[in-house]
């Protein structure tokens, strides 16, 4: 257990205490390779996939949609989704709020975790769609169909944006590359 806790506050040896009594950084720091695009436009193209995705899984849950509350083969998946979807929301969060160059700690906990975070976020957003058309195959839309129509609509529209956020952060993360370490005495 006492490994478990060393891992996780692990970057807290990269700080290192001053005569004055503060913590200065020494750890890598990530820049991003080429300056090609600005560092706002590439926030607010991850952003704008995100959101997309988020407002896409966070509307059908909202409807009456039919199976949705009743079928675990829906429920859950859709679950998953949302939740990898405003897990991923968080890790670009702290991405945009935090200093550039990126501290390493900070690079490998957001950028470089985002792609996986969208493509659960897009599997459980096309595996509740999925059940839904199964459910509605099996069962009949029972009234909804419009609300039926927009949550696979909806989820189709969620995975697919989850997945070009996937490729994008991808991207973005391989852009980025460690700093050289400056020797000082």
């Amino acid at each position: 257990m006492m490994s478990k806790k060393n891992r996780r506050k692990a970057y807290l040896e990269q700080f290192q205490k001053n005569a004055d009594g503060s913590y200065t950084y020494e750890g890598k720091q990530y820049r991003l390779k080429e300056q090609a695009k600005s560092l706002l436009q590439i926030k607010l193209r991850l952003w704008a996939f995100c959101a997309g995705a988020l407002v896409s899984l966070f509307v059908p849950g909202c409807l009456m949609v039919p199976g949705l509350s009743r079928c675990a083969y829906i429920l859950i998946p859709y679950a998953v989704g949302l939740a990898a979807g405003v897990a991923a929301g968080w890790s670009l969060f702290r991405f945009c709020t935090e200093g550039y160059p990126l501290r390493e700690y900070v690079y490998l906990e957001t950028i470089s975790k985002t792609p996986e975070r969208a493509l659960l976020c897009a599997l459980g957003s096309l595996l509740a769609t999925i059940g839904e058309a199964v459910f509605l195959i099996r069962s009949g839309p029972a009234g909804h169909a419009a609300e039926a129509a927009a949550f696979l609509a909806l989820g189709t529209a969620a995975a697919l944006l989850a997945l070009a956020l996937r490729r994008y952060a991808k991207a973005v993360a391989a852009q980025f590359q460690p700093e050289p370490q400056t020797q000082s005495d």
